[in-house]
């Protein structure tokens, strides 16, 4: 019998938990290394600056346009123009420096990779 109200208790206790939380763009629930809804993040260096990569969007649902930020410390980010075709959906990008001396950025889009 107290196994079940031990049970019953962690269950209420999750519940009024998750909905006492904030929502993800309140004060203080943000992104720690750039604000906004980021997900899937790779971060390259490239000579002496950083590039992070990421899926972007504000819903929650990858749907969001192809972005870098640069960093010279790895503190301060600046979000940089991208030279690339107008995509929503891109999803964990990566970069690679090819040995041809080519960077190459790939992401998936649903059910391909690019």
């Amino acid at each position: 019998m107290n196994k079940i109200r031990l049970v019953v208790a962690s269950l209420l206790l999750g519940a009024a938990t998750g909905f006492a939380q904030k929502p993800f763009n309140a004060s203080g629930t943000g992104n720690p290394i750039i604000s906004g809804y980021f997900a899937d993040p790779t971060v390259k260096k490239f000579g002496d600056t950083y590039y992070m990569y990421a899926t972007t969007d504000g819903s929650g649902a990858g749907f969001g346009p192809a972005q870098v930020w640069t960093s010279k410390d790895f503190v301060n980010w600046t979000l940089m123009p991208m030279n690339w075709p107008d995509s929503h959906w891109i999803w964990a990008p990566d970069v690679m420096k090819h040995t041809d001396g080519n960077y190459y950025y790939f992401y998936c889009q649903p059910c391909m990779i690019h």
